[in-house]
């Protein structure tokens, strides 16, 4: 029942094995690679890389601590009212540089977005901007905006900071970008920092752990994150490669960001949902994130100021294995937090970016997993769901049968 067997025509063990490594490193060499995966030319393993690559299954950039630079992070769920209205949302919203994560969903809510700004001013700028833009096209039924605070696990996501070289001319950034917040109120009125698409941004630093240079370093390897630091170097206006790889060590000590392999989670035929809960308290709260912040179906989880107290954005092989996760968590026999209410919507078809840093087996059969006690306190092989295969197992468990592992440490 694993998904990996639906692409084994062009996705087969030793692509599985090299997106597994550079999941972990990102910018591990192709030599190195070429001995962990017992391949003779590195060659080979270049070409295989390409390969996965040019057939949209993979990119390596930068994964950004956001909240680490000093930004914040907000969820909006959005119930469009129509199809059109939908459409039109994330026609105008998918490339909008705030936008972490974008798409349609399935459930009381038909939008989930997820963005951030440099400040709480900024981001209520975009919302009011997004909310009531003269051009606007639709009508929004509801909304719930959810702000994320500190608890977050994993930080690090596929954000694209914007950067101009002191040398850009303004005229070809107009050219470029339309965006006119010279008309915007709050951007006359408050001290917003204007949108990203506009020619009035400045290179504002979101911290003091970055200057200029750091802030285009980071730039550019989150458009590349394989970029050779000769090649960095050039783009930087640096004459020695050194220099650059120095900043790089740097600021990556500092836990700004990881360089990382992301999936194409729809492209390997994964599914995703986004799951906002309210607990009865906030020992309920840290509870729940502690029980599920290692859990490899999650890729992200938080707590929030809103409505709800915590989001979780997780992945399944299917919806039959989705439903399973969500009834175990939900009914774990070891559960020792109250659920006042939940929020389940299924993420569709429309989802920007696709890639995700989740994290694969190696080759199920192959993997040498110590069977250990599940934090839920359930054991597969006594479910029903998994006795009748309609479930995989846990990927904490020694019984998975499936391609996503727990990270683990070399």
């Amino acid at each position: 029942m694993t998904n990996f067997e639906d692409h084994s025509d062009t996705f087969d063990k030793i692509d599985l094995h090299l997106l597994t490594l550079l999941q972990k490193d990102g910018r591990a060499t192709f030599v190195k690679l070429a001995s962990k995966l017992g391949v003779a030319s590195h060659v080979t393993v270049k070409n295989r890389f390409q390969a996965l690559k040019s057939q949209n299954y993979l990119e390596v950039k930068a994964l950004t601590n956001v909240q680490k630079l000093g930004y914040n992070i907000v969820i909006i769920l959005i119930s469009s009212g129509s199809m059109n209205n939908q459409a039109r949302i994330i026609e105008d919203l998918k490339d909008c540089p705030r936008i972490i994560y974008f798409g349609s969903t399935i459930g009381k809510y038909d939008i989930f977005i997820m963005a951030y700004a440099e400040d709480y001013i900024t981001l209520e700028s975009f919302l009011g901007s997004f909310l009531n833009c003269k051009g606007k096209r639709h009508e929004i039924q509801e909304k719930e905006i959810l702000f994320i605070g500190k608890d977050l696990f994993p930080p690090f996501f596929p954000v694209q900071f914007s950067f101009f070289p002191e040398e850009t001319d303004t005229l070809s950034r107009i050219e470029e970008y339309s965006t006119n917040c010279n008309d915007c109120r709050s951007h006359q009125t408050t001290s917003c920092l204007v949108c990203p698409n506009s020619d009035q941004l400045s290179n504002v630093l979101p911290s003091e752990i970055l200057d200029k240079v750091g802030l285009h370093l980071l730039t550019l390897l989150q458009k590349n994150g394989r970029a050779r630091f000769v090649n960095l170097a050039s783009e930087l206006g640096f004459a020695s490669h050194v220099t650059v790889k120095n900043r790089f060590q740097a600021i990556k000590r500092q836990n700004c960001f990881k360089i990382r392999a992301l999936t194409n989670v729809q492209k390997i035929g994964l599914e995703t949902a986004i799951i906002s809960i309210s607990s009865a308290s906030m020992n309920d709260q840290s509870r729940i994130i502690e029980n599920l912040k290692d859990c490899p179906r999650i890729l992200h989880i938080g707590s929030t100021i809103g409505k709800y107290d915590i989001f979780i954005i997780v992945i399944a092989e299917n919806r039959t294995i989705l439903e399973s996760f969500l009834g175990c968590f939900l009914t774990c026999k070891g559960k020792k937090y109250e659920i006042q209410k939940k929020e389940i919507l299924l993420i569709g078809k429309d989802l920007f970016p696709a890639f995700f840093p989740i994290q694969l087996a190696t080759a199920p059969e192959k993997m040498n997993i110590i069977s250990r006690t599940l934090k839920c306190g359930n054991t597969c092989d006594s479910c029903v769901r998994y006795q009748n295969n309609l479930c995989i197992g846990c990927p904490d468990s020694d019984q998975f049968l499936g391609i996503l592992r727990p990270e683990t440490k070399e």
